[in-house]
């Protein structure tokens, strides 16, 4: 790799690790009985994570569009995964939450997939390595969470 100054460097390792994470994650899903798109995955982990949240909320959450979202969230209700639920003092705003089927759905494939990530990691990884990078993507997601949080 050519040499960088050190704002550009780290401006690349940012986006660098936009599409190794989620090749990480399609090693890790794959094989998942659950076919969710990967708009759908991340509705289902944010309302796992976050509970109740607008439809607006979810969008900004996921970095999707308002309208991805909704058509995203349609067919996770039809599953019974997801409910929507409006507002009884605004009207306008449309609450999404997840069912407790939802809930107890996305708890086991999380449980499943956080076993393969574990196994993968301690195949590739030293334990130092292992902890390391724990380390690393807690402090980072929660800054990432400081730098959108006016977003969100």
């Amino acid at each position: 790799m050519e040499e960088h100054s050190s704002t550009t460097v780290s401006q690349l390792s940012m986006l660098l690790a936009f599409p190794l994470t989620h090749r990480l994650l399609r090693i890790v899903f794959a094989g998942e009985p659950e076919h969710f798109t990967k708009t759908q995955f991340y509705i289902l982990t944010a309302l796992y994570a976050r509970g109740e949240l607008t439809m607006t909320g979810l969008a900004e959450v996921i970095g999707a569009s308002k309208e991805q979202a909704t058509r995203a969230v349609a067919p996770l209700v039809d599953m019974a995964l997801a409910e929507r639920a409006v507002s009884s003092k605004n009207r306008t705003r449309v609450y999404v939450r997840l069912t407790e089927t939802g809930a107890d759905r996305v708890r086991a494939l999380l449980d499943r997939c956080a076993a393969r990530m574990r196994r993968l990691l301690e195949a590739r990884l030293s334990p130092a390595e292992q902890a390391a990078l724990v380390e690393h993507l807690t402090a980072s997601t929660e800054l990432l969470e400081k730098v959108v949080k006016e977003k969100m």
